[in-house]
């Protein structure tokens, strides 16, 4: 059996130990890229619910508006079935950003950008105000859209593609608002799903 000295002794137990701290890092890493990827898919799905119970509530709604004003309900491609495509605009940092934050987030901080580039002064008392009424007016847009006061006889033919972009419209002054209301993205799915309850409670109590 060889041999072995101190200095060498010393020399494989640091080793060892110096292997064992990578090791322990490397699993470190890969345990917290197991959670994000696992807070993401919660988080995504979260947002799925959202969409699908706002669709429950129109459809209910729908069931008995459908035809009162001689339209028929359409609804929208998915966004995975948009002309422009999953990755549409979207560069790495977007992704990045997707990854570590979530969608909601991430469309506010777009947002906050945006209001910071644009000068939005968010201590003013007229600010919040001021984005209601832009609000209002976006939403305003949208329903020109669905109306015809010099042809009242002639069917309309409603683009839906000008109506998605005037929608995202004002969906950029809702994020503003949210903002300047200090609202992060749990925030928004708190108060959200509070209402969406209450929703469905008004439902069930004409039901009953």
């Amino acid at each position: 059996m060889k041999n072995i000295s101190i200095f060498e002794l010393k020399q494989m137990l640091a080793e060892a130990q110096l292997q064992e701290e990578i090791n322990s890092q490397l699993i470190g890493a890969a345990e917290r890229a197991n959670i994000i990827d696992e807070i993401n898919s919660d988080f995504t799905d979260i947002l799925n619910q959202i969409l699908e119970r706002q669709h429950e509530i129109f459809s209910y709604i729908s069931a008995y508006d459908k035809n009162d004003h001689g339209l028929e309900a359409e609804e929208p491609d998915h966004i995975s079935q948009q002309k422009y495509g999953s990755d549409y605009l979207f560069s790495s940092s977007d992704y990045k950003d997707l990854e570590s934050l979530g969608p909601i987030q991430t469309m506010l901080e777009w947002q906050r950008d945006l209001s910071n580039a644009l000068g939005v002064d968010g201590n003013s008392p007229n600010t919040i105000p001021h984005i209601i009424q832009c609000l209002i007016s976006e939403a305003a847009e949208v329903n020109n859209h669905f109306l015809n006061s010099t042809k009242p006889w002639k069917p309309i033919e409603v683009m839906y593609e000008n109506v998605d972009e005037e929608m995202i419209d004002v969906l950029h002054f809702v994020l503003t608002y949210f903002n300047l209301r200090k609202f992060s993205d749990f925030d928004i799915m708190r108060a959200y799903k509070k209402k969406n309850d209450k929703n469905f409670q008004r439902l069930n109590d004409v039901n009953i």
